[in-house]
């Protein structure tokens, strides 16, 4: 059991030490001494296991394709204001969303609106951030969302005890699924609005928490739009 578990040990620790090396900047590969003091293993059984895994290869062209990573975008020491301003910005819009919803009942949809947030205010000239997508994707994310929460609501209502355990369930599925589909066939593709349909089917549906999302991505989309051109794209 011990000796068929120590190649998939050998494997996670390569892993993780090669993730780690890219981050700090570790140049050229981990040596084998440093697996052995991890594992415990043979040098010679762990270059084995390495090179059938294809792993030495692998990492090897990502290495000479890749350049060092950075702790600290070097960008932003030349434009250290608008990093900063494009936050705030961020926080102000999460602030309004916060403090009108209640975070207990509404995390799904808070989620979502934080994830559309990044998505505007770090890449404001990309194709994701325009306001045909921001908008298009929760309009049909608020839509199938409310459809899915009542169904789920009809749903749990009925007599049958396996329909009313897993009716929330199902339609929560259901609602991402039938949202991405819409989304891409529509040409309307933003991911978090289907964290938006999700949020709404499974927690808080109400006049309220609808609107608050509407309020919020059209609050988004005008600041992003207004001040597009001061802008700088983050990623």
């Amino acid at each position: 059991m011990q000796a068929a578990g120590r190649p998939g040990l050998v494997m996670l620790s390569a892993a993780l030490l090669i993730m780690l090396s890219f981050v700090v900047k570790i140049k050229g590969f981990p040596g084998m001494a440093t697996f052995r003091f991890l594992t415990g293993a043979p040098s010679v059984r762990i270059g084995q296991i390495l090179c059938e895994s294809g792993m030495l290869a692998f990492f090897d062209r990502i290495k000479r394709r890749e350049k060092a990573l950075h702790f600290i975008d070097p960008r932003f020491r030349e434009n250290k204001f608008k990093y900063i301003a494009q936050c705030a910005m961020v926080v102000v819009v999460m602030f309004i969303v916060l403090a009108t919803l209640d975070a207990r009942k509404n995390s799904a949809v808070i989620a979502a609106l934080g994830a559309s947030s990044f998505i505007a205010f770090t890449m404001p000239h990309s194709r994701v951030s325009s306001p045909r997508y921001l908008l298009g994707g929760y309009l049909i994310g608020v839509i199938t969302g409310t459809l899915c929460h009542f169904a789920a609501a009809w749903a749990s209502g009925m007599g049958n005890v396996f329909i009313q355990e897993w009716s929330t369930t199902l339609f929560g599925a259901l609602a991402v699924g039938i949202v991405i589909f819409i989304m891409v066939i529509t040409d309307f593709e933003h991911p978090p609005a289907a964290g938006v349909a999700l949020g709404l089917c499974i927690n808080e549906c109400t006049i309220s928490s609808v609107s608050v999302v509407v309020i919020g991505i059209v609050l988004l989309t005008g600041i992003k739009t207004v001040l597009k051109r001061k802008l700088l794209n983050l990623l």
